[in-house]
């Protein structure tokens, strides 16, 4: 039985997303306590129940200690079902972050699987559902995983409602190094506006056009949806891997800042010269399950060095980080 500290470093739900992930795909039961000890609200909100009954689910486990404000689970993982599944966060938590505790899983199913999420698909401190399906799935893609997703309705804080699919092909993941970007592809800017004016998809493409960067565009209004709001994600593909940003709209904050920050945030990664910095501890999961890989990342962020030894526990080995040249290796 593996024990985790969810109190370690960063803290927060990431610890348990990775060791769900982990311990479904290899078949290694886990404990894991001070479950997001030291965030204001603590233990498992909806979230990041649902994830721990969607991974449960498809890996048939036994799980105690599986409630909301729960600080303490016990994950006895059984073998991997492929199928249809259908789970409903019921608040606005973050569907992508969903999807990917359950990915890593369904991909070593003798089959494929859908599934349905609903929740939230563009809220704050996860991915938006655009930099999941044109970022983050572009790059596992290079791994071997053989996954698309869809997004049906956009869900924002605080009614949630929102709805997304993901469809998986058995595969197994081997080794890709993101080291070197590439030549430019395409640089490629979403929005969504959900029951807001559709003038503020204009402003922000207006805004981004002033940028010099040679931007594709894709403005996408929802109206009579559950809840209301407005998202950008801008995604940059070269020829070896993604890189992206993302960002949200807020009541009082105008179109061109929501528009200049995500803008910013873009520019920093592209100037970075590696993956962005969400994108560097998404990416560890599947080095572990390939044997190996490797990647240049910007910053070492907290999250990063957090499933780097989250994952270390479940795998037996070590990942090698080279601050001078910023490259982490398995």
């Amino acid at each position: 039985m593996i024990e985790i500290d969810g109190s370690y470093l960063e803290g927060g739900g990431q610890i348990l997303r990775t060791s769900l992930s982990l311990s479904a795909a290899l078949s290694l039961p886990f404990k894991i306590r001070n479950i997001r000890l030291s965030r204001p609200k603590k233990g498992l909100l909806s979230q990041h129940l649902t994830a721990v009954r969607a991974v449960g689910a498809i890996c048939n486990a036994e799980v105690s200690g599986a409630t909301l404000n729960s600080t303490e689970i016990t994950f006895m993982p059984g073998k991997v079902s492929h199928g249809n599944y259908s789970f409903d966060i019921g608040t606005a938590g973050s569907a992508t972050l969903v999807m990917q505790a359950i990915l890593p899983a369904l991909t070593l199913a003798n089959g494929s699987s859908y599934i349905q999420i609903r929740g939230g698909t563009h809220v704050m401190k996860s991915p938006s559902y655009e930099y999941f399906e044109h970022c983050f799935l572009k790059n596992v893609s290079r791994l071997g995983i053989r996954a698309t997703s869809q997004l049906i309705r956009p869900g924002f804080y605080p009614q949630g409602g929102g709805e997304v699919s993901l469809s998986v092909s058995h595969s197994l993941p081997k080794r890709y190094d993101f080291i070197e970007r590439g030549s430019l592809v395409s640089e490629e800017a979403y929005i969504i506006n959900a029951n807001l004016p559709q003038h503020i998809i204009r402003r922000e493409q207006d805004f981004l056009s002033r940028s010099g960067r040679m931007f594709t565009f894709s403005g996408t209004q929802f109206d009579a949806c559950p809840s209301t709001g407005n998202a950008i994600t801008i995604i940059g593909e070269f020829g070896g891997y993604a890189i992206g940003s993302d960002g949200l709209g807020a009541l009082g904050k105008p179109a061109e800042k929501v528009a200049g920050d995500c803008l910013r945030t873009y520019v920093s990664a592209l100037n970075s010269g590696g993956v962005d910095d969400n994108m560097s501890d998404q990416l560890l999961v599947y080095f572990a399950l390939a044997g190996g890989g490797a990647l240049k990342y910007g910053t070492l962020t907290a999250h990063t060095r957090t499933n780097i030894n989250t994952i270390e526990q479940f795998i037996g080995k070590k990942f090698v980080i080279n601050e001078e040249e910023r490259i982490i290796s398995l």
